[in-house]
């Protein structure tokens, strides 16, 4: 039963078939999350790699970084689900999905931007590509 109260915040009612599904969802979002952090404590051990490169170390770092804080934004969202369940606090059901949303919004962001980068560098060695060689002859 949904109702709106007097504060225009609606209000579920949680089953048992919702208890499973969102305890399921906070048990996945620590896994991946955790997951997430190890492959950004692996990418910044890359420094180690070309040291010698600033700009290399350099976006090693911001990446490393940006996926630690991904996979943070994973387990917090997991740690407030899972609390709100057992303690019915809807205080930090609020805080999980807020959470969760800017995991989606930072990664579809990042999506459109690497996807932007992909077709400039396309367009640009194309051109090049044409420019040094001209079209292949076959």
């Amino acid at each position: 039963m949904n109702d709106i109260n007097e504060q225009n915040q609606i209000v579920y009612e949680l089953d048992s078939e919702g208890f499973f599904i969102l305890d399921k969802l906070s048990k996945w979002n620590k896994i991946i999350g955790i997951l997430f952090i190890v492959m950004g404590i692996t990418t910044l051990l890359t420094i180690f790699v070309d040291y010698t490169n600033p700009a290399s170390v350099l976006i090693s770092i911001l990446l490393s970084i940006f996926i630690v804080y991904l996979g943070t934004r994973l387990t917090s969202a997991a740690s407030h689900f899972k609390y709100s369940l057992y303690q019915e606090d809807s205080e930090s059901l609020k805080i999980g999905m807020n959470n969760l949303r800017q995991y989606f919004m930072i990664t579809g962001i990042s999506y459109i931007v690497i996807i932007i980068f992909m077709i400039i560098a396309m367009i640009v060695g194309a051109y090049f590509g044409f420019a040094v060689d001209g079209f292949p002859e076959y």
